[in-house]
């Protein structure tokens, strides 16, 4: 993909086509086309931020930083209405491929609140960390619905308590169908094929279960990881953080229970609180991992799973 710029698109055909380079893994065309927007409007917020975003996934860190400064204000002008019922931060966290971005922008609708996707090594590994805490320090004050694919270090968790977030609401699935969900999704991402094709050659044009058996070995435990994790966090309470768990499931199969545990974690009636409708992306036939894999991979994919003796999924 290459940038070729034309002075005859206007403002939306531009962005169109820069998004269109960010998602098919081609930062440095993106960046071409985001220097169109910027140059129109030289001192516009989000536009900073979206540079600051994309030169981190081109790995150009030191430039980074001086956009996503710039950007921060994008983020501390969207204030949600006065009126807004929940006062707190919204913070949602979710294992990869769980609906977890679905959940966060019904919730977000719901309690009149700005998005807004909050990292710390995962956003920018070398952004400094005092800028990482005026990120945090905005979404707090700002109260807006968070959502990151964070996982439970105690740096992190440490990091979000002392900010003032006392409560998180983590989503959950069963890793093995994350793990077939992932597989499905990257397929349509040429980013994340890339990533792919760069750790083992030749990857895009494996067959599916050959496909599936590497994502096995090389993704799938830090699914169980990081599940493990937050199912610690919550029974130890780690840097005095409440911590609720939803599963995947039974947003799909079990509404009612699914929106009770919600309710709890809002502190609202149940009746107040919104379907959430996965929109399904995400919500293959049951089990269709094991479709994937030959009879042997089944079995360690089960006996990793009971390995680490999860409260909330099983073999």
């Amino acid at each position: 993909m290459h940038f070729y710029p034309d002075e005859a698109l206007n403002e939306q055909q531009v962005l169109e086509r820069y998004q269109a380079a960010r998602l098919s893994g081609h930062p440095d065309t993106a960046l071409g086309w985001l220097r169109m927007l910027i140059a129109a409007k030289p001192g516009d917020a989000r536009l900073a931020f979206l540079m600051g975003r994309t030169l981190v996934s081109a790995g150009r860190y030191d430039e980074a930083e001086a956009w996503l400064e710039h950007g921060l204000a994008y983020h501390v002008g969207r204030q949600p209405p006065a009126t807004a019922e929940i006062r707190t931060p919204l913070c949602i966290i979710g294992m990869p491929r769980s609906a977890s971005s679905n959940l966060t922008k019904t919730l977000a609708t719901f309690t009149h609140r700005p998005t807004m996707e909050l990292g710390f090594g995962e956003l920018a590994p070398r952004i400094d960390v005092p800028l990482q805490d005026a990120y945090l320090k905005a979404f707090v004050e700002g109260r807006f619905a968070c959502h990151s694919h964070l996982s439970p270090t105690k740096e992190s968790l440490e990091r979000l308590a002392a900010s003032g977030v006392d409560k998180i609401f983590v989503q959950t699935r069963d890793p093995r169908q994350a793990l077939a969900s992932f597989h499905g999704y990257s397929l349509k991402s040429a980013e994340i094929l890339s990533r792919l094709n760069h750790v083992y050659a030749g990857y895009s044009y494996l067959p599916a279960k050959e496909q599936v058996t590497l994502l096995a070995r090389i993704y799938y435990p830090s699914l169980l990881t990081w599940l493990k994790g937050w199912e610690d966090a919550q029974k130890e309470r780690r840097a005095g953080l409440e911590i609720s768990i939803g599963r995947f499931e039974d947003m799909v199969a079990d509404e009612a229970r699914y929106r009770s545990t919600l309710a709890d974690f809002l502190a609202v009636a149940l009746e107040n609180v919104p379907p959430i409708q996965e929109d399904g992306r995400r919500t293959p036939p049951k089990d269709e991992w094991r479709g994937l894999l030959a009879p042997q991979e089944q079995q360690v994919l089960d006996d990793r799973l009971n390995g680490i003796r999860s409260e909330l999924y099983s073999a």
